[in-house]
């Protein structure tokens, strides 16, 4: 949904029309259809999504009904009730997405959030460091297998990505069983706190 201050235009439209020359830039609105600028005795929402300067409506939104617009009447941008309760909605939350590995490789900025499903056995992720990928803080991603699979730490200047867990810390860390889950929560910079079903590890499998 796009905003635009203080707009206000002149418009004639017919009860039922669904579209409109606007001058607004390409984008979707909801804008507000009144009788008259200054005294208006009744009002229309509308959704109007602008492409090339003409608009595609979406008439009679929020309870309000579709009618016609003589001259005189005016049409603008301004929040709406409805507008408002859309914002004020949490947000849904977002779903993690399931990744299936087949083969050992380093890991990317797409990975964060995902739950990564081993296809195989003995897969090596590699998580790089924080100059090659620019993980979020909070970055966290989940891991799972049928079978072994390790998570490596890449190389930073001399040292290596760390996962720390209890009073210890590692470089690598593998899965404790076979059906070992595994997630990881970026802390700091090159720095993770590991947790879940595993094994520290001076390498791969």
């Amino acid at each position: 949904m796009n905003f635009v201050n203080n707009w206000s235009r002149p418009v004639t439209l017919a009860a039922g029309a669904t579209t409109l020359a606007l001058d607004l830039p390409d984008g979707s609105y909801r804008l507000t259809l009144a009788d008259s600028a200054t005294t208006p005795t009744r009002w229309e929402i509308t959704d109007a999504t602008v492409a090339a300067g003409t608009a595609t409506l979406t008439r009679a939104l929020e309870g309000t009904t579709d009618q016609a617009w003589p001259e005189g009447s005016v049409i603008y941008c301004s929040l709406t009730a409805g507008t408002l309760a859309q914002l004020a909605a949490p947000a849904a939350p977002a779903r993690s997405p399931v990744v299936r590995v087949s083969a050992s490789r380093t890991l990317t900025l797409a990975d964060e959030g995902a739950f990564l499903m081993m296809n195989n056995s003995n897969v090596a992720l590699t998580v790089p460091s924080d100059a090659d990928v620019a993980w979020p803080e909070g970055a966290q991603i989940t891991f799972a297998g049928w079978d072994a699979y390790s998570i490596l730490g890449g190389p930073v200047a001399g040292d290596f990505v760390m996962f720390m867990f209890g009073d210890s810390a590692s470089n690598s860390v593998q899965a404790g069983s076979a059906y070992a889950v595994i997630t990881i929560k970026r802390i700091d910079i090159d720095r993770w706190v590991a947790y879940g079903d595993f094994l520290p590890s001076a390498g791969p499998i």
